[in-house]
């Protein structure tokens, strides 16, 4: 079987891995523009993954893999914790990117077809197990405390642009959309935003000036990213997005990928979490700041990726399958108003 260069080029970097089959995946559904070949060895699989340049960069990447490896040593075993290479590194720079071999995690992202209190307990215990080990990360301190949510912040900061005029040149570039899916969800999404957007900046503006506690999340810890054997957790992955803020993001993020708006779950999410670590009254209303702010702007997000930025996506059926998601809890956000 002839091997990819490029994968074979970096696994030279580890001598010890014997690669007898390499599997070029593309992004493999995702969107974050990150390659990956699957690797098989002997000892079992492997994921190379190639970042893409934009980020993270050298540091910050380091960064996040000294934060996974520190979680594993807490007793964490559903982490790709980054393997080293001949020179003691866990990353490979090459032709100006940025690659990482890691384990190739057990397990698949199937809660939407497969769901069951047992297994959205499992995630959200998992979470929490995460969370309490950042906390005691050596350098947790030096950029955590309390502090005003960085992502609340940026999320008041976009609607506020949005109302102010940007929303009115998304529209345009919409409707001069060529792709007639992309404008028929377009306008849905455009007509639903003003029915709850001066609900969520009253929601915003209370969420702004609260003094919480910040450490590392993983911001983009949601369905996909969440691999299930059985009904246990064996394994999360794609941790680049990592940045200090307050757990509320990645509540708020996962809970709303797994159970929509279902309310029931959402109160049994939490009360899992909680099990683990206990949440304040402040980081509540967080969750649902964070919560109601995607559902109102993570579609018009995509939006501006595809009509304004002019951004290509490999799958177009599961970029239209996450506008649709987004719809279906729009209509239930303004339906609530």
């Amino acid at each position: 079987m002839s091997h990819p260069p490029l994968a074979m080029e970096i696994l030279r970097h580890f001598p010890s891995v014997d690669a007898h089959d390499v599997e070029c995946l593309g992004n493999a559904g995702g969107f974050s523009g990150a390659c990956l070949w699957k690797i098989g060895t002997p000892a079992g699989r492997l994921c190379l993954r190639k970042w893409p340049q934009a980020h993270p960069t050298e540091d910050v990447l380091r960064h996040i893999h000294g934060l996974l490896l520190h979680a594993a040593s807490n007793g964490m075993s559903e982490l790709p914790i980054p393997l080293l290479n001949e020179r003691g590194d866990s990353i490979v720079r090459q032709r100006g990117t940025l690659f990482e071999l890691s384990p190739w995690m057990p397990g698949q992202a199937n809660y939407h077809t497969s769901p069951s209190a047992q297994r959205l307990s499992s995630a959200m215990t998992t979470l929490a197990r995460f969370h309490t080990a950042m906390r005691t990360h050596p350098h947790h301190g030096e950029q955590s405390g309390a502090g005003c949510s960085p992502g609340i912040a940026q999320r008041h900061d976009k609607l506020e642009r949005l109302l102010h005029g940007e929303l009115n040149r998304l529209a345009t570039a919409v409707a001069d959309s060529p792709d007639p899916e992309i404008r028929q969800r377009g306008r849905r999404l455009l007509e639903f935003f003003p029915r709850s957007s001066s609900r969520v900046l009253q929601l915003l503006d209370r969420a702004l000036p609260l003094q919480v506690t910040l450490q590392p999340c993983i911001r983009d810890i949601w369905h996909d990213h969440v691999l299930f054997t059985g009904d246990k957790v064996t394994g999360l992955i794609d941790f680049g997005a990592m940045r200090y803020d307050n757990v509320a993001c990645d509540l708020a993020r996962l809970i709303g990928s797994l159970v929509g708006d279902r309310k029931a779950d959402w109160s049994a999410a939490l009360q899992a979490y909680t099990t683990e670590r206990p949440l304040t009254a402040d980081e509540n209303l967080l969750i649902h700041a964070f919560d109601q702010s995607s559902v109102l702007m993570s579609g018009l997000s995509w939006l501006q990726w595809i009509c304004v930025d002019g951004r290509q996506f490999d799958n177009q059926r599961q970029v239209l399958r996450r506008l649709d998601e987004n719809l279906r809890r729009m209509e239930h956000l303004c339906g609530s108003a």
